[in-house]
């Protein structure tokens, strides 16, 4: 009796190794580890790829470059390479030519600009105090001074204060190139001066045309053309003014001698139509 019950209980533990020790159930239990394993690997990879393709790293910042970016293309630091174009002029009465030949000046400027990928900016100085006037209409900075009621017959006096203000008004700085044009004189298609400017070196300091517009030349001298005359600003602010008879226009020319010649361009023609004391026009 007793051997019989051993054995039956040999018999139903042997059953029961062969149930539990199923090839398929083994594998079974294997396979689902497996792929759960592999599951939750794949989930870590996709996590951390995922990371590195859409979270850049804490020392990269897609913002700030966007933000440096957006400055450069849209206000100029300072130090950048921006031509100010000062335009002077002086309204007064009621002169329809006059404001006729203004017009027609500074127009022909902004057109001469925006044909070229010359970083600048305009601004009119005009010296016969704040109001109203037509100059408001070109979509560029005006500056009114008071500068035709100093007490003086030197017009020369007049325009270089006007110039001198303007500099110190819109802090122009000493490095930044300055064209000084005066606003009744019309730029030529295809100005020489502007080609220069378009394309001069970062060592050019001056770009002038020499002698009087009676008789102008091609080499140093103590006369100029300042109707359209390019200089680096920090140069324009130490030029003397003119004293009883003398003329603006030896003040700028004198200037030219502080600056070394090789850094200095003499124009052979500006490429601009001018009217002095009158108003008919003649090419320089």
């Amino acid at each position: 009796m007793i051997a019989l019950l051993i054995l039956t209980s040999l018999a139903l533990n042997i059953l029961l190794i062969k149930q539990f020790s199923s090839p398929a159930v083994v594998d079974g239990i294997f396979k689902l580890k497996l792929e759960d394993t592999s599951a939750a690997v794949a989930t870590v990879g996709d996590e951390h790829n995922d990371a590195n393709l859409h979270k850049p790293p804490p020392a990269v910042s897609t913002i700030r470059v966007e933000d440096n970016n957006n400055v450069n293309l849209h206000e100029p630091p300072p130090d950048s390479n921006v031509v100010y174009f000062i335009v002077t002029a002086s309204v007064y009465k009621k002169g329809a030519i006059r404001k006729e030949q203004y017009k027609r000046g500074i127009l022909s400027l902004i057109r001469s600009l925006s044909d070229t990928n010359i970083a600048y900016k305009i601004i009119i100085v005009e010296n016969n105090g704040e109001r109203p006037t037509f100059l408001d209409d070109f979509g560029v900075d005006v500056l009114y001074t008071k500068n035709n009621f100093i007490q003086t017959n030197n017009k020369g006096v007049k325009e270089l204060r006007d110039i001198h203000d303007c500099i110190e008004k819109h802090n122009i700085p000493d490095d930044s190139f300055v064209v000084k044009m005066t606003g009744r004189y019309i730029l030529e298609r295809d100005s020489p001066f502007i080609t220069q400017i378009k394309f001069r070196s970062v060592l050019v300091d001056c770009i002038v045309r020499f002698g009087s517009y009676m008789s102008p030349n091609n080499t140093q001298s103590e006369d100029c053309i300042t109707g359209l005359i390019g200089m680096r600003c920090k140069f324009i602010k130490e030029i003397e003014y003119p004293v009883g008879n003398e003329v603006v226009e030896w003040k700028w020319a004198k200037k030219t001698y502080d600056i070394p010649l090789a850094n200095v361009i003499a124009m052979d023609r500006l490429g601009i139509a001018i009217c002095p004391g009158s108003n008919t026009y003649f090419s320089v």
